[in-house]
């Protein structure tokens, strides 16, 4: 037989080929249970092509010797022999790793898988200060009673009022500036006093008179800014009022009432003073027999004490006055503030507004009449011209008398709005 590999002739005994080594497959290398394959039935044999003719056997002239076998390797000594690594340690069961149950089969009628819905995240409650937020409130009825009151046409209309009064105020304080100077040098006339001092006492009344109108404009802007930031405030309909306008208004009013206390002790202090000099002129008027004093100033001497204690009593209430606005206000800003009604406001404020508005009325129309019968009272008696001029002073002009009447509109829609105020904050108390 020939060799598969090289194509040498071998013995057939052989089981290695001797050019190349190559082995040649016996029975004992199929595998044992390797299944019979099934025998092609005859219909479907075929012819096979006929064998090759067997080559002719080379001569023992040309045979060729075949390569001695290479010599078998040289062992490995025991020195150079290859430590195998040692095996590691097996895992114990306690850390064997179970891996997720198999998918169960598809089945057709298996009903769907629907995953959980998650549950709806909800934020937890705002915090300020340590303290949870509280959920909005109701409107409180203090807040709902100044809301009301301020959506009424009368706390509008005096504050209208005020405010375009306070405005003429200041310009009739500009324009009567020389009248006042005028009066001022009449009387220094009267007084026979020297050239020099009615210099001074015109620089100083000017210098005073200029600084009463810039203390006017301040304090009058305050008041109106304060005016109008309370009515728009109370006119919210969120109720988230704010104080800002009544501190205002208190701030001012407190410090009225403050020049008010220091003014009116002045004046009595300096009234009683006079009353020295009054009572050694009555003594020598007396004791004169021809004393050619008038009647109304003799009137007046004679009286002087009276007016003393009028005056003392018309600056007492200019005190409480001041201070029941005072007062008010900051009742009226703790109502803001917290929202609890509170009514008690100063009655004395609301009827001396009203009293005041009165008052205002009838000096603007009788003070013609009154200036009219002074005159002529005056010219009577035969009184000094400087006398007569100082009736000028008294007269109002055209801005004067719309400044006069727009305050008396404004003081009694103060007083009425004072009174509504009262029994709104009552009945919201009664009613809680």
């Amino acid at each position: 037989m020939f060799c598969n590999n090289c194509g040498a002739q071998v013995p057939d005994s052989a089981k290695f080929c001797t050019h190349c080594g190559f082995r040649f497959p016996t029975n004992a290398d199929a595998p044992a249970d390797a299944p019979a394959q099934n025998p092609i039935p005859a219909s479907q044999t075929f012819n096979a092509p006929p064998a090759a003719p067997a080559p002719d056997p080379i001569p023992a002239s040309q045979a060729v010797d075949a390569p001695p076998a290479p010599p078998a390797p040289d062992p490995v000594p025991a020195s150079q022999t290859f430590n195998a690594a040692p095996v590691q340690n097996p895992i114990p069961a306690s850390q064997v790793y179970n891996q997720p149950p198999a998918a169960p089969a598809y089945a057709p009628n298996a009903p769907v898988y629907a995953p959980p819905v998650p549950p709806v995240y909800a934020a937890p409650p705002a915090y300020a200060g340590g303290v949870p937020a509280r959920a909005p409130e109701g409107p409180k009825p203090g807040h709902t009673v100044l809301h009301a009151l301020g959506k009424s046409p009368l706390a509008l209309i005096a504050i209208i009022a005020f405010t375009l009064a306070s405005i003429l105020a200041i310009v009739q304080s500009i324009l009567s500036q020389e009248t006042i100077s005028d009066f001022s040098r009449n009387l220094l006339e009267l007084m026979d006093a020297d050239r020099d001092v009615t210099n001074a006492f015109d620089i100083s009344l000017g210098a005073s008179t200029w600084s009463s109108i810039a203390a006017s404009v301040v304090t009058s802007g305050l008041l109106i800014a304060g005016m109008w930031i309370t009515w728009s405030t109370v006119r919210r309909s969120d109720n988230r009022m704010t104080t800002s306008g009544l501190t205002m208004i208190r701030v001012i009013e407190t410090i009225e009432l403050v020049f008010v206390c220091i003014g009116c002790g002045v004046a009595l202090l300096a009234a009683l003073a006079g009353g020295v000099g009054i009572s050694s002129a009555l003594k020598e008027a007396s004791g004169s027999s021809n004393s050619d004093m008038p009647d109304f100033v003799r009137f007046f001497l004679e009286n002087y004490f009276l007016f003393v204690l009028v005056l003392a009593c018309f600056l007492t209430l200019s005190i409480l006055y001041y201070a029941g606005i005072v007062r008010t206000v900051k009742r009226m800003r703790a109502t803001v503030k917290t929202g609890e009604p509170n009514h008690k406001v100063s009655v004395f404020v609301a009827i001396v507004n009203m009293i005041l508005a009165v008052s205002t009325v009838l000096r603007v129309s009788l003070t013609g009449l009154v200036l009219e019968a002074a005159e002529t009272a005056l010219k009577k008696q035969e009184a000094p011209k400087e006398v007569l001029a100082l009736l000028s002073f008294g007269e109002i002009g055209a801005v004067g008398a719309a400044q006069s009447v727009l305050m008396a509109v404004a003081l009694f829609c103060f007083g009425l709005f004072l009174f509504r105020y009262r029994n709104a904050m009552r009945d919201a108390q009664q009613a809680n």
